[in-house]
Order: C-alpha cells, then structure tokens, then sequence
C-alpha cells in the first residue's frame, strides 16, 4: 500500500521525508489543519445522525498520533522503528505537501482513499472513555472467552494487542492503557462491522424468498 498520490513538484515530496527540510515544519503543520477539516467533513457526512460529541470522540482516535503512525508505517512513509510523534508529523507533512502540490480537492480525496474505512467503521454507539468495558458488554451473552491484552515496548510508547478467539487487533498509544484502549475500539468496529453485514445480508436473503416463491 503506497501513498495515493503523485506528486508534480518532486521538491515537495523531498521535503516530507527530510525533517531537517526549512518546509518540514511548515508543510506539516498545513497537513495536521487539512487533516483535521478533511476528517470532520468525512464524519459529519457520512455520520448524519451522531452528535457532535460522539464526532468529537472518533475524530480524536483517527487522528491520535498512535494512529496516525501505524498509518504512516503501513503506506512505507517511515521505517518500522520511528518514534510515533515523528511518523505522525511525516504523515501529516506529506498531506500538507498535497494541498501544496494539487489543491484542497485532491488532499481530501488522499484524506478520503487512506481513512475512509476508519471513519466509515467507528463504533456505532458513543465511542466511550473507557471502550475495553464496551467491548466487553458487546460480548456479554456470547459463548467467548474475554479477549486478552499483550504488549510490546515502541520507540517513543507502547502497541498493544487484543486478541478474541482467531480474531486480532493492534493499537498504539503513549501508554499500556492508551494502546490497549486503541485496540479495543479496533476490535470492537471490526465486531460491529461484521453484525452489521450479516444483518444485511439476512435481510437480502429474507427478501429474496417471496420473489422465488412468486416465481414459482
């Protein structure tokens, strides 16, 4: 997965990855500003019935430098080993130098292309402060065991793994609590995600009976 854009002043996209570059600096704080309207629209948009303090609560966990570091590491902006601040800032540097590059248009739609799952599959209730008892309420009734927390040390924080049966989720964070919190909320929209196709798909295939039976 690669940076979904192609840059027509080379300079810039030279700039993102040299943070001693007099435009780093500058091209990242543009990004983080364009970053933050980009993802409100996307959520208010495509959220039309959550309040603004629920928006708040999921715009805060998509652009917390925990995530916005792991995004960084799997687009190949930054190697394995970068501090999550310093990832966070190269992300946010390379988006900065879109708007530069090719306008408001085409750093949303980058906006769009790299977090638009995210957004799409934040929690359908409140994102709550303290998301592992909701996920833990969302099993309750379920024959499963409680999912188990591991973690493991990062430059500059921690990443914590949920594991739930055969299903995993990561989360990084500047604290055990924060990175365990991170993976929970990922676990938690992946469950959410999965009861919501499956309704959809047994409400298709309810519908798809009588038309058989008329058919017939």
């Amino acid at each position: 997965m690669g940076f979904p854009h192609e840059f027509a002043d080379a300079g810039l996209e030279e700039a993102c990855r040299d943070r001693s570059n007099p435009q780093f600096q500058r091209l990242e704080w543009l990004g983080d500003r364009a970053l933050g309207c980009a993802v409100a629209q996307l959520l208010y948009r495509r959220h039309p019935s959550r309040d603004q303090a629920d928006l708040s609560r999921a715009i805060s966990l998509i652009v917390s430098n925990s995530n916005l570091a792991r995004v960084a590491r799997q687009l190949g902006l930054v190697d394995e080993q970068a501090g999550l601040k310093g990832a966070a800032d190269v992300l946010e540097a390379y988006l900065g130098a879109v708007l530069e590059d090719a306008g408001l248009p085409a750093a949303s739609a980058c906006v769009a292309d790299v977090f638009g799952a995210q957004i799409d599959n934040i929690p359908s209730n409140r994102v709550a402060k303290d998301v592992k008892t909701r996920l833990n309420e969302h099993l309750e009734g379920e024959a499963v065991l409680p999912p188990e927390y591991a973690y493991e040390t990062l430059r500059g924080g921690f990443q914590a793994t949920c594991r739930l049966g055969n299903r995993v989720s990561y989360g990084e964070g500047a604290s055990k609590q924060a990175a365990a919190r991170e993976a929970a909320a990922r676990m938690l929209a992946a469950l959410e995600a999965e009861k919501k196709a499956a309704a959809a798909a047994a409400a298709a295939e309810g519908d798809a009976v009588p038309a058989a039976a008329d058919d017939a």
